[in-house]
């Protein structure tokens, strides 16, 4: 990515983006704190990292559940110490013939209103949307002929993001070619 003087917004849809990490690049992490010194040196005057996450609050209170969500919240603390902006809200149960089958969440919503709502200010030139759901479609359609003229960029895993979403943005960058210098061994901590 080449340095731009633009004002940056970033989405980070976290669930889509760790999702993806645990398919392509097993058994490793992002390193948060150079993924946004990388936003920062590369695209422009950032004026904000916003990063997603649907989060599954355990039912019962065993050890395993609370050393998960101490950890869970821990990490959360982190980025926001890093400069992220976090938003969490919490998942929703999937229910088969009265019994609890898995958990599903996304903030996709949530992102799409934020983003509206901050370009309708003016006050960037371009967003980024760090994802690969095919959700996104629209909301990449409308921003590109929004009035604003806002340049979207897409960055996505190259074999999982959505042929529709690569093709709806101003401009797709495999996230593989940024996060792979990036990338830590898994650990317990952050």
């Amino acid at each position: 990515m080449e340095r731009v003087s633009q004002r940056v917004a970033v989405f980070i849809d976290g669930n889509n983006v760790t999702n993806g990490l645990r398919r392509n690049w097993a058994g490793r992490q992002i390193n948060w704190r150079k993924l946004k010194e990388n936003f920062l040196n590369t695209m422009g005057t950032v004026v904000g990292i916003f990063i997603y996450f649907s989060e599954l609050v355990p039912r019962t209170q065993d050890e395993e559940s609370e050393t998960r969500l101490v950890g869970w919240r821990r990490f959360l603390s982190f980025l926001q110490r890093e400069g992220y902006r976090v938003f969490k809200k919490e998942a929703s149960e999937v229910y088969e013939a009265r019994e609890v089958v898995g958990y599903k969440g996304n903030c996709d919503v949530e992102i799409a209103v934020d983003m509206t709502s901050l370009v309708a200010t003016g006050r960037v030139d371009q967003v980024v949307l760090m994802s690969g759901d095919r959700d996104f479609v629209y909301l990449a359609e409308k921003m590109r002929s929004c009035p604003y003229g806002i340049r979207f960029i897409v960055v996505g895993f190259q074999g999982s993001t959505a042929d529709a979403l690569k093709n709806a943005c101003d401009e797709f960058i495999a996230i593989d070619t940024i996060i792979a210098p990036l990338l830590n061994p898994v650990t317990n901590g952050t």
